[in-house]
C-alpha cells in the first residue's frame, strides 16, 4: 500500500469526524482527482460501502 493513500485516507477521516461532511464527498474528488481512478469506479465503490455502514 502506497503511504499517500494512507495519508489521504487519515486526512478524509479527520476531515469527516471534525465537519461530519460525509466521506463519499471528499473521498471521491480525491480519488479521481489525485490518484487517478476512474469515476465509475470511486462512486461504484463508495455506494455500497456506504450503504453498509449506514445499516
Amino acid at each position: 500500500m502506497d503511504l499517500a493513500t494512507v495519508f489521504s485516507g487519515l486526512a478524509v477521516g479527520v476531515l469527516v469526524g471534525l465537519t461530519g461532511v460525509g466521506g463519499g464527498s471528499i473521498m471521491t474528488p480525491l480519488l479521481t482527482a489525485v490518484f487517478g481512478v476512474a469515476p465509475t469506479a470511486a462512486v461504484g465503490t463508495d455506494l455500497p460501502f456506504a450503504s453498509l455502514l449506514s445499516m
